[in-house]
């Protein structure tokens, strides 16, 4: 590559870095104190995305990025102050953060589901067992009026990674 080029990515890059390291608390506390409709989503920066489903609420692979400072714990515990699920679709560092899980599920009406394998880890991390829901590919479990199956999906080394397939009886299904 050019070095003045590779000089400029670089210099715009680092910029791009320090604006979403300053900003991602106030994003974070935005996302979820806004309102969200049923039947809808947000997506959360780069962290994962919130999901109403048939008014139930739902948090695919919520992550705090390596180049932001970890929000405070009570702005975690704000953020999943109500009922929700947890979806854990594998276990890379892109898609799972030990702080924000442990703060979640000290939340009773929160809810995590993973691979059935990811468990001890979690329980080494700290993350409570309370609340969680192991799963296996091509097994199926209900979360209020929800039916999610868990799909067996390769990705590059995990073994144990999932998608979810989610079912309500008055909403769209989604995967």
């Amino acid at each position: 590559m050019n070095e003045q080029l590779g000089n400029f990515i670089r210099g715009n890059l680092d910029v791009l870095r320090e604006q979403a390291r300053t900003g991602f608390p106030e994003l974070w506390e935005e996302h979820f104190r806004s309102p969200l409709g049923v039947n809808s989503f947000k997506l959360l920066f780069s962290a994962g995305f919130t999901l109403n489903i048939g008014g139930h609420v739902l948090w695919p692979d919520i992550k705090v990025p390596e180049f932001v400072e970890a929000p405070l714990e009570n702005t975690i515990r704000m953020a999943f102050t109500d009922p929700g699920l947890f979806l854990l679709t594998h276990h890379h560092a892109d898609h799972f953060d030990t702080q924000v899980m442990k703060q979640a599920v000290s939340n009773p009406e929160v809810h995590l589901a993973a691979h059935a394998n990811r468990f001890p880890a979690l329980e080494e991390a700290g993350v409570s067992r309370s609340g969680m829901i192991p799963v296996l590919p091509n097994g199926e479990f209900t979360y209020e009026d929800l039916t999610i199956q868990a799909i067996a999906t390769p990705h590059i080394n995990i073994e144990d990674s999932i998608a979810f397939f989610i079912t309500s009886p008055n909403s769209p299904s989604v995967l």
